[in-house]
């Protein structure tokens, strides 16, 4: 798409419009109502506006200082089978957004203005280009400008993928270095999902050697005959001075136990750890160090307050709508014990993965809800009537949260509450939970990508319209509408926060609870690699990793010519 020869791409719009996320079955978004009325749509032929006047700009954040090193190192790698492509390292985006602190941070844009609600303009960097064709060419690699994104952006939302057929509703290159996002309603997860490759990782209308279209990321792939790949710098890469490292191998291996004796030998650099044996195994190597973080998959215990959801008559506990008998659950609970059975760290409404829009860890140890108190939970009981609260508890039928099912009944008896256990297998348990069909429920979700997830688990209207628990609380829902409506992530993660704050002041009738971690092992000469920034440190930080090959104490050998180990 050229400024001058094709309109801006656009789509009727009413006043409200809510549309839906499609991340799997419990993933729906809700966009707000912002957007024009019907009657004062342009006609479809009409001329697009001239450049927006500049508007408030969003904060980027600075561009990281190169580090000094000793040498730039090669990172070894290993999975077991075929390695797929890293694509983070490969493709750019717009720009990406650090999830540790909301921050915004410049990769083929270098500015983002916000003329008005409904508008968002890139300024492009001018020095992007994409990896080399395969074959070479004399004219060199192509250059990106906003038109080429452009190009991109619009085959996606011929293909009806959810950001640029849903979300966008105007996609124009205004200029060379100037491209135009109109959207149908404010997005607060504009920026994330723009910064994530697989929605929007700009790819050339050309074919690399892997199979997949042409990036311009910090890393050009080559694939081996065995299947392994090694990934080599992008020389035409925008960002002066980078990638730091001269090339990753990632190497293949026919099991998992191989993998923990190449890193054991200082064969490889990095290892994710997947039992407590490989743990034990990978904290022997002295020139190395174990991280943890947050496996993102999200777990709670739902209350079912009310017998009819979705026009439906389902299972409740009418007890459950007595906030004191809410408070007496979450008190019960011991989160210490908890954590320590599941190896897992706690969590909020929003989970530690997204820390800047989740509480503070000292916010949660210190809210009353979080507080093991056994003999306040039946005073509470007691004053609501409920002495000898008695409730069905559906569980998971399979280990770990079996046992956890199991751990939570103990707890709650010591209050004086009865938690009946039923015990089912994984269809049952999610057809319950979509249809808030239970008295109580415990669940765990699979690894929530986005925070907003945690917000509108909480609303009146759960994630595909209907509560699960049928918990209401008007106050909670405007205040969530408002961080949904918010471009700007360090607006939205303030309001985030308020947003839970205010949630568990009025007791929910889903309480959160730890989430299980995971770990890697990680060499002491790899430099930074964030392994708490989640896709951030591929894709924001990948081009800063380095290996100081200088200070490894333990003799680095490669893996195999061939990349197997």
């Amino acid at each position: 798409m050229t400024a001058d020869s094709q309109p801006p791409r656009g789509r009727p719009r009413s006043r409200r419009d809510v549309l839906r996320l499609g991340a799997g079955v419990l993933a729906a978004a809700l966009l707000a109502a912002c957007t024009t009325s019907d009657d004062e749509e342009p006609e479809p032929g009409e001329t697009p506006e001239p450049t927006p006047s500049p508007g408030p700009a969003l904060p980027l954040a600075p561009l990281p200082a190169i580090p000094a090193v000793a040498s730039n190192g090669l990172l070894r790698l290993a999975t077991v089978a075929e390695p797929e492509v890293p694509t983070a390292l490969v493709y750019s985006t717009l720009v990406t957004v650090d999830p540790r602190d909301a921050r915004i941070h410049s990769d083929l844009a270098d500015f983002i203005e916000q003329p008005d609600a409904l508008t968002v303009t890139f300024t492009m960097n001018s020095h992007a280009v994409y990896h080399p064709r395969s074959g070479g060419s004399g004219s060199g690699p192509d250059a990106i400008d906003a038109s080429e994104v452009a190009r991109d952006f619009t085959i996606r939302a011929d293909a009806e993928e959810f950001l640029f057929s849903h979300v966008a509703d105007e996609i124009t290159a205004v200029d060379s270095l100037t491209l135009r996002l109109g959207l149908r309603a404010p997005y607060a997860l504009l920026l994330d999902q723009l910064g994530d490759v697989a929605t929007a990782g700009i790819r050339a209308d050309a074919p690399s050697t892997v199979g997949i279209p042409l990036g311009s990321g910090p890393f050009i792939p080559e694939r081996h005959e065995d299947g392994s790949l090694m990934l080599r710098p992008h020389a035409g890469y925008h960002r002066l001075g980078l990638p730091l490292l001269r090339a990753i191998q990632i190497a293949t291996a026919d099991r998992e136990r191989t993998l923990g004796a190449a890193f054991a030998g200082g064969a490889l650099d990095v290892l994710a750890l997947g039992s407590p044996d490989s743990v034990l195994r990978a904290s022997e190597r002295s020139d190395a160090r174990v991280l943890q973080r947050s496996s993102r998959r999200a777990r709670g215990l739902g209350l079912s307050l009310v017998g009819t959801k979705g026009g439906r008559e389902v299972r409740f506990h009418p007890a459950f709508q007595d906030q004191r008998v809410r408070r007496a659950v979450a008190i019960s609970l011991d989160r210490d014990a908890i954590a320590a059975y599941d190896d897992a760290v706690d969590a909020g409404p929003i989970g530690p993965a997204f820390a800047a829009d989740a509480l503070e860890p000292a916010t949660l140890g210190t809210h009353e809800l979080f507080q093991h108190d056994p003999r306040e939970a039946a005073q509470l009981l007691q004053a609501a009537g409920h002495e000898e609260l008695t409730f069905t508890l559906e569980a998971p039928l399979t280990q770990p949260l079996r046992g956890l099912a199991q751990l939570m009944a103990r707890q709650l008896r010591e209050a004086g509450a009865t938690a009946v256990l039923d015990l089912v297998d994984h269809s049952r348990l999610q057809t319950d939970l979509a249809g808030g069909d239970f008295q109580a429920i415990l669940f765990e979700l699979e690894p929530v990508r986005s925070p907003d997830i945690g917000l509108r688990l909480h609303m009146s209207g759960g994630l595909s319209g209907v509560s699960p628990w049928g918990y209401s609380n008007p106050v909670y829902d405007g205040a969530v509408r408002d961080v949904l409506a918010s471009i700007d992530p360090g607006a939205r993660a303030a309001g985030a926060r308020a947003a839970q704050r205010l949630l568990l002041d009025d007791v929910p009738a889903m309480i959160p609870l730890p989430e299980p971690i995971e770990r890697i092992a990680i060499a002491e000469a790899v430099g930074g690699y964030a392994y708490d920034a989640y896709d951030f440190n591929e894709r924001g930080l990948g081009s800063l990793w380095h290996v100081d090959t200088g200070s490894a104490q333990t003799p680095r050998r490669p893996v195999t010519t061939a990349g197997a180990l």
